[in-house]
This record gives C-alpha cells, structure tokens and sequence, in this order.
C-alpha cells in the first residue's frame, strides 16, 4: 500500500519524465517500466502476494481448487504481459511471459499429479492410468 501512495505522489514526475526528489528516491518502483506502466509494479507484488499468501486461504482439503487458481492467474498474467508490454526492454516481457508460462506447466503437472492420486486413492491405478495415460505420479513428474 505504501508503493502505491509513493507512485501516486510522484505520478506527474514520471509520466513527464521530469525526474522530482520523490520520484528518483522510488526509481525502484518504475524504472524498468515505460512511463505510463509506472504502476506496474503494483501488479506485479499483487500476483505474487496472492500466488503466495492468498491462496493459502483456500482449505488445503481443496488443493485442486487452489492450484485451479493458480493456474488461471498465472495465465491471466501472461496474458496481460503480452497484451500490455509493460517493461522498458522488450526482453523483460519475455522473460516476464516465460516465467508464467514455467509457472503454468508446474501448476498443470501439479494438478494433473493431485488427479491422479485422487483417481488412484478412490478407484484404482488401472483407471487411473487409462484416463490420464500415466501409471504413476512420478512419471508425470519426470515428463517436466
């Protein structure tokens, strides 16, 4: 909350490109983005608190549902990166989208991992393996 009211103090400066005091003490905060993504960086501790914090507040009885979440912000963010171009440097937007796009493939192998340890714990392995073509959790860990 704080970043966002020393963004907001020094919003003029930025989107002027008219460096103030302030805004060249909160360099930090917007200097890899273009002038008028200077919030960004909001965006970006926003994802990573709920990523890390928020989820938490779903009942780990429903861990299918927090990494469904997961999942669907990290390809929301993506999304946006791509749509957006936030950064300065345009390799920060690729590598900004290839980090979601790693986070993803670890959010699908872990849903497609709690599937098939619930398919296995409640039917069989046989069931398991003819609807997920894996036998075996590890086997879809050492596909990643």
């Amino acid at each position: 909350m704080a970043c966002g009211v020393l963004l907001a103090c020094c919003r003029k400066a930025i989107k002027q490109q008219r460096p103030s005091i302030l805004s060249r003490a909160c360099a930090f905060l917007h200097n890899e983005f273009e002038p008028h993504f200077y919030w960004w960086e909001l965006v970006v501790l926003a994802e990573r608190i709920v990523l890390s914090g928020m989820l938490l507040l779903i009942p780990y009885d429903q861990a299918f549902l927090r990494l469904f979440f997961a999942s669907l912000l990290t390809t929301l963010s993506a999304v946006s990166v791509l749509l957006t171009c936030p950064y300065k440097m345009v390799f920060h937007d690729y590598v900004s989208v290839a980090t979601h796009v790693e986070l993803q493939i670890i959010f699908s192998a872990s849903l497609l991992v709690k599937l098939h340890a619930r398919i296995t714990e409640e039917a069989s392995g046989e069931i398991a393996l003819s609807v997920l073509s894996f036998s075996s959790a590890s086997e879809i860990v050492s596909l990643i």
